[in-house]
């Protein structure tokens, strides 16, 4: 079995035909398998709320007065976005999505679209220390390109 590590849009598109040459051939099913690792780690959640810091101490630099909590809100808002909960019987409508339920490989995902937002549109580089798990998965996802 081939195992790939799909991190950017021309590997998914790479894959895409991979699939399609596969069905044409007259393979009738191909099995696609997504493991997005275990739960968050508690250090990529530390991370993240520092980001928050950086992120709403530099916004308050540029002009637009901003806290930890509501930068927090305004980067899950914006890339993790809501979800319908249900509670026994009752669903709660358009709750914010938690990081505590994303898988370790979404929390990276996460983060890297986040640093990039931040970098691209304010030209706020978030620190990233070296010895971090982000640092580790985004070395990781390079050696893949």
């Amino acid at each position: 079995m081939e195992k790939r590590i799909i991190n950017r849009e021309d590997h998914l598109a790479d894959l895409y035909l991979d699939v399609k040459r596969h069905l044409d051939d007259g393979i009738r099913q191909v099995k696609i398998t997504v493991d997005y690792g275990d739960n968050r780690s508690l250090p990529q959640n530390d991370l993240f709320h520092m980001w928050c810091s950086e992120f709403a101490e530099e916004m308050t630099k540029l002009g637009r007065p901003c806290d930890e909590k509501e930068a927090k809100l305004w980067l899950k808002s914006k890339f993790l976005g809501y979800e319908n909960l249900k509670v026994g019987k009752i669903v709660i409508e358009n709750q914010l999505r938690e990081t505590s339920k994303l898988k370790s490989g979404e929390m990276f995902f996460f983060m890297e679209e986040v640093w990039q937002y931040s970098a691209e549109t304010f030209g706020i580089y978030l620190t990233v220390p070296v010895d971090s798990q982000f640092a580790k998965n985004k070395a990781k996802s390079n050696m893949q390109d």
